[in-house]
């Protein structure tokens, strides 16, 4: 169990340094619930968004988020990712407790 809770606080941080350095966002969103034996992360920023494929595969010099992806699949969860252009990040964790 704390390995999970360390691992989802760093992704959190992490999360939120990219939209400051980043995003030029206005709002950050943050939802950390419960179902069951899921542990459900739900961020969002609203800024300028990125490509994702170009981020997270591509030859993007950030490894935040292939670390961040990393450090959740190590605990057996899902991290996925919606973003774009001028529509702002959404991330959604699923992780088993």
């Amino acid at each position: 169990k704390t390995d999970i809770e360390v691992i989802i606080y760093r992704v959190t941080c992490e999360l939120i340094n990219n939209t400051i350095k980043h995003a030029q966002s206005g709002n950050i969103e943050i939802h950390l619930n419960q179902q069951g034996n899921t542990l459900i992360l739900s961020y969002s920023d609203d800024g300028i968004g990125f490509d994702v494929n170009e981020v997270v595969h591509g030859r993007s010099k950030g490894m935040g988020y292939s670390n961040m992806i990393s450090r959740v699949h190590s605990i057996k969860g899902t991290f996925d990712i919606d973003s774009g252009r001028d529509i702002g990040t959404k991330v959604f964790i699923t992780v088993p407790v």
